[in-house]
């Protein structure tokens, strides 16, 4: 599944620094709440910023993901943290949940490279492909 986020109440723009950081091989992990504010968290895959740099696409597996969506139908409200294992520099954005669609073969594509960027950021640290394959 793809999820979709904005800040539209923001006037900020992603720059070219923090989009090429958002897109590298980062630990992306999207944050949510329920209406009791009980917070639950997913790993999500592929982050993509939009032509405009106002939204961010990443896709979540649909089996791991199932209360991070009902909560994302039932308020809106997401937090995504972007970490780069290698030095722990991290950033988090805050947004609206604007959608969700079926991944198509260019979201997918972007999910297998991210993935394999985010395997050579752990190999070059030392942890085997395999174990970050079991992500």
């Amino acid at each position: 599944m793809i999820a979709k986020a904005d800040a539209p109440d923001s006037p900020a723009r992603i720059g070219d620094e923090l989009k090429a950081f958002i897109e590298s091989g980062v630990s992306v992990v999207v944050g949510t709440r329920d209406e009791a504010l009980v917070p639950e968290i997913v790993r999500a895959w592929g982050p993509h910023v939009s032509e405009d740099r106002r939204n961010i696409s990443l896709c979540v597996p649909e089996t791991t993901s199932v209360r991070t969506r009902a909560n994302l139908v039932g308020n809106g409200q997401i937090a995504v943290a972007f970490s780069l294992p290698s030095n722990y520099q991290t950033v988090q954005l805050k947004g609206r949940y604007t959608g969700t669609t079926e991944p198509s073969i260019d979201d997918l594509h972007t999910v297998d490279r991210h993935r394999e960027a985010f395997a050579r950021v752990n190999e070059g640290l030392g942890i085997p492909r395999s174990r970050v394959e079991a992500f």
